[in-house]
C-alpha cells in the first residue's frame, strides 16, 4: 500500500494517535493494529510516527505511559535479523519529525 500511497504510514500513525489522545483505543491495543506490520520495514516506522503524533496530540508523559501500557519495546519492532546500531536508530527516531527526543523509544 505505502507504494501507492507514499504517506500510508504517516496517515495510520496520525489517526491512531489521534485515537489514543482521545482514548477512544487503549494503549495495550495498539501491537494488535499494528500486529500485520510487525516484522517488516514498515513497523518500526509506523509505530515511531504514532509515539510522535501522540507527543503533538497530547503530550511527553502521555506519550511515555502510553508507550509503558503498549507492551511494545522499540527493539521488538526490528525486522528480521537487522541489527540497528545508534546512527540508525536516530534516523528512524528523526523520521518522526518530532519536536521532542524519542530516543527513549530505544533505551539501551
Amino acid at each position: 500500500m505505502e507504494m501507492d500511497v507514499p504517506m500510508y504510514g504517516h496517515y495510520v500513525a496520525s489517526a491512531l494517535a489521534q485515537l489514543l489522545a482521545a482514548k477512544a483505543v487503549k494503549p495495550m491495543m495498539v501491537k494488535d493494529i499494528i500486529g500485520d506490520m510487525m516484522g517488516t520495514a514498515h513497523a518500526p516506522k509506523v509505530f515511531v510516527a504514532v509515539i510522535g503524533y501522540l507527543v503533538k496530540a497530547a503530550d511527553l508523559d502521555t506519550a511515555k505511559q502510553a508507550y509503558i501500557e503498549m507492551g511494545v519495546n522499540g527493539f521488538d519492532l526490528q525486522p528480521g535479523d537487522a541489527v540497528w546500531g545508534e546512527e540508525e536508530i536516530q534516523a528512524l527516531v528523526d523520521s518522526a519529525k518530532c519536536d521532542s527526543d524519542l530516543m527513549w523509544l530505544f533505551a539501551f
